[in-house]
Protein backbone atom coordinates (compact mmCIF):
# COMPACT_ATOMS: atom_id res chain seq x y z
CA UNK A 1 0.00 0.00 0.00
CA UNK A 2 1.37 3.43 -0.86
CA UNK A 3 1.04 6.54 1.29
CA UNK A 4 -1.29 7.96 -1.40
CA UNK A 5 -3.89 5.31 -0.50
CA UNK A 6 -3.84 6.07 3.24
CA UNK A 7 -5.84 8.52 5.34
CA UNK A 8 -4.99 10.14 8.66
CA UNK A 9 -6.57 8.16 11.51
CA UNK A 10 -6.53 4.88 9.57
CA UNK A 11 -5.22 1.78 11.36
CA UNK A 12 -2.40 -0.08 9.63
CA UNK A 13 -0.33 -3.19 10.33
CA UNK A 14 3.44 -2.83 10.63
CA UNK A 15 4.58 -6.27 9.50
CA UNK A 16 8.23 -5.81 10.50
CA UNK A 17 7.19 -5.08 14.12
CA UNK A 18 4.19 -7.40 14.26
CA UNK A 19 2.06 -4.51 15.55
CA UNK A 20 -0.76 -2.28 14.43
CA UNK A 21 -0.59 1.48 14.47
CA UNK A 22 -2.49 4.61 13.49
CA UNK A 23 -1.56 6.97 10.67
CA UNK A 24 -1.00 10.36 12.34
CA UNK A 25 0.48 12.37 9.46
CA UNK A 26 0.81 12.22 5.68
CA UNK A 27 3.42 14.45 4.04
CA UNK A 28 5.31 14.33 0.74
CA UNK A 29 4.13 10.79 -0.03
CA UNK A 30 5.25 9.42 3.35
CA UNK A 31 3.17 8.37 6.34
CA UNK A 32 3.99 8.80 10.02
CA UNK A 33 2.49 5.99 12.09
CA UNK A 34 2.10 5.87 15.87
CA UNK A 35 2.34 2.42 17.44
CA UNK A 36 2.76 1.71 21.14
CA UNK A 37 3.76 5.29 21.94
CA UNK A 38 6.40 5.36 19.17
CA UNK A 39 6.17 7.40 16.00
CA UNK A 40 7.60 5.69 12.95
Amino acid sequence: MSAGELKTGERVRIASLGRTGTVVELRDGKATVEAGGMRL
